[in-house]
C-alpha cells in the first residue's frame, strides 16, 4: 500500500503519528502481559480461573486482580 501527501509537512505528521501508536501498543503489551502473569500465577496456586486484569490510569497500574470463583467452588 502506498500513501501519497500533498507535503512534507503531512508526511512529517503521518510519521509521528505511526511512532505514538507503536508506542502505545508497546505500553498495552506490557499491561496486558502484566494481566496475563497474575492470572497464570494464581491458577498455579489453585486461587482461580485462567483471567487477570489490570486497570491502568495515565499508564501506572492502579488496580489489579483475578478470577477468584474457581478456588472457592
Amino acid at each position: 500500500m502506498r500513501i501519497y501527501f500533498e507535503d512534507k509537512s503531512d508526511t512529517y505528521a503521518f510519521l509521528r503519528l505511526c511512532k505514538t501508536i507503536a508506542r502505545v501498543m508497546n505500553e498495552n503489551e506490557k499491561f496486558l502481559r502484566q494481566a496475563i502473569q497474575l492470572s497464570r500465577e494464581h491458577m498455579r496456586r489453585g486461587a482461580g480461573g485462567p483471567f487477570g486484569a489490570v486497570v491502568v490510569q495515565d499508564g501506572k497500574v492502579i488496580g489489579s486482580g483475578w478470577n477468584r470463583v474457581t478456588s472457592t467452588n
